[in-house]
């Protein structure tokens, strides 16, 4: 019992600041405010709300409103946290009325159901966006006549395949084809060449490089606002490539699937090409002394 009781005094002599003790918000001292106010205590204008020790144990109860209030920014129920011991502050609140209680009640509802409604109306809007670019490409590659009767004849299907084709198209641009075939020419190419020609007129025709380039620094990084843009315009480049090589083809759908395997190819090439020059430009870097 006597050990209880000697707890609790210490701990009553811990709720009594020091003559020496400051805030640590305005350093303003304890014992120069107690010669000006000797009531300060019982008016509850310095506080201890954290389980720190020593000078930043104290603090006034206004300034520390002040820096709770810069922290929680208009959120009263925000936890704010001792910079230093990182103890949560308690508060208490007066009692509110019935009609301030129901309104609270009604914002916390607010903020409890914005998220979620905010991702609902957020995924319609992008299920419409994405049907409707779908609606639009189908009818750019199949023709305005046969994609209206498609669509009767597969309303269901179509409502729920045409949110797809942006988001095939967009993901179908982190393929790299051209990779692949690059790894394929590089190992067995050489070879064949070397056996055909002979290793001296090889390398006379293609001089050895002083070193091999990785593989990661001849790849090109895909951003998603590129993969993005090129993905959905894959279509129209079809639709104009087949227009321009194969218009004699009278099939809008035959039309648009030569100009996009004829797109496909020449972009395939391209890359193929772009890659053959980097990958040459690569072996031969040469890292310079630092000159100042």
């Amino acid at each position: 019992m006597a050990k209880n009781i000697t707890e609790v005094e210490d701990t009553q002599e811990l709720k009594i600041p020091h003559e020496t003790d400051s805030c640590w918000i305005c350093y303003s001292s304890y014992e120069d405010e107690k010669l000006n106010n000797p009531d300060i205590l019982s008016l509850g204008l310095w506080v201890a709300p954290c389980k720190c020790k020593g000078t930043s144990m104290w603090v006034h109860q206004e300034c520390l409103q002040i820096w709770i209030d810069e922290k929680q920014k208009g959120d009263s129920f925000r936890i704010v946290r001792c910079h230093q011991c990182n103890s949560v502050y308690r508060y208490k609140f007066p009692s509110l009325d019935i009609l301030a209680t129901a309104l609270q009640s009604l914002e916390n509802l607010i903020d409890l159901v914005s998220p979620y409604a905010c991702f609902l109306f957020a995924t319609a809007t992008s299920y419409f966006l994405l049907t409707g670019y779908g609606y639009i490409t189908l009818i750019q590659i199949a023709g305005h006549d046969q994609a209206m009767q498609f669509i009767q004849d597969n309303e269901m299907f179509v409502w729920v395949c045409l949110p797809f084709i942006p988001i095939i198209l967009t993901l179908s641009k982190y393929i790299r084809i051209e990779d692949h075939l690059f790894k394929i020419l590089k190992r067995y190419v050489p070879p064949m060449m070397c056996s055909i020609l002979g290793t001296k007129q090889y390398h006379q025709i293609w001089p050895q490089a002083p070193r091999a380039p990785t593989d990661v620094a001849t790849r090109r990084h895909i951003t998603l606002p590129r993969a993005i843009i090129t993905g959905l315009l894959l279509p129209t480049f079809s639709y104009l490539t087949g227009n321009i090589l194969f218009f004699k083809v009278e099939n809008n759908f035959k039309r648009c699937m030569y100009g996009g395997l004829a797109y496909t190819g020449f972009r395939l090439l391209s890359k193929l090409y772009f890659k053959f020059r980097s990958y040459r430009n690569m072996s031969h870097r040469q890292i310079l002394n630092y000159n100042n």
